[in-house]
């Protein structure tokens, strides 16, 4: 099941939501205030090596929560 991690840009709560597949369509709305005026952040994931050692983190493409200038949390967080 994919994971998608969001920013609420009404409160900037970060959350994440569980979806089915893929291709499952979700009105999100933020944990705290119940916005709909939320983005999907890039996200980091693991990578391990040949030999089980631990691997580099990868960002997929995308944009940002917003909070900060460069819009890639994965250089702020």
């Amino acid at each position: 099941m994919p994971i998608y991690e969001f920013c609420c840009q009404d409160c900037q709560k970060e959350f994440e939501e569980f979806f089915h597949s893929s291709f499952q369509k979700k009105n999100i709305a933020c944990v705290k205030c119940g916005s709909s005026n939320v983005r999907k952040k890039v996200s980091l994931f693991g990578v391990a090596g040949k030999n089980g050692d631990s691997g580099e983190f990868a960002t997929s493409s995308g944009g940002g929560c917003g909070s900060c200038a460069t819009h890639n949390c994965g250089s702020c967080h």
